[in-house]
């Protein structure tokens, strides 16, 4: 699932030659059948549904905002749904730039069959209207997962402090 066009078409043409894979490009958020505007950075992995926040356009200038995409909406509930998926056990890991709650919210029938989730946490967020990691942790464990790993992730650049890490979450 990849919802920036550059990105998606690479990704759709590495992933050609293997029947395994089925790429779709959209947003994932919490209602299926949405359109919303992608704000596209120069870097392309700090893209976002989200505006980013002040702090991030301070600290990261490789980040800076580009354009925006038009991009559809789905929920995680309604592709699991759809494919060969549905009522397999999951690990999900999703790299959604602050917009994990409102993935989450669109799983419901999803996480009943997931065992596992990995995703960014943000000590401060990074992207306006994004949960940070105490909250998240909260949502998460209110969900029946538990924090099993932590990693570091992004640091800031110019004091070393820890921004965000990679957690593993289990149920």
């Amino acid at each position: 699932i990849e919802p920036q066009a550059g990105a998606f078409t690479q990704l759709r043409d590495e992933a050609a030659g293997d029947p395994k894979w089925d790429c779709v490009r959209c947003a994932l958020g919490e209602r299926d059948g949405t359109t919303m505007s992608l704000n596209v950075t120069s870097n392309s992995v700090s893209s976002s549904l989200l505006p980013m926040s002040e702090k991030m356009q301070q600290l990261f200038s490789a980040a800076s905002f580009s354009h925006t995409e038009s991009v559809d909406v789905r929920s995680l509930d309604a592709l699991i749904q759809e494919g060969p998926l549905r009522d397999q056990p999951l690990f999900l890991k999703l790299d959604v730039q602050g917009y994990e709650d409102r993935v989450l919210a669109g799983a419901e029938k999803t996480l009943r069959h997931t065992v596992g989730i990995q995703l960014e946490l943000a000590i401060e967020p990074l992207y306006e209207g994004a949960q940070p990691m105490v909250a998240m942790i909260h949502t998460l464990n209110s969900m029946g997962y538990v924090l099993a790993a932590v990693t570091p992730n992004t640091f800031h650049p110019a004091t070393s402090h820890l921004l965000e890490v990679d957690a593993m979450f289990a149920r």
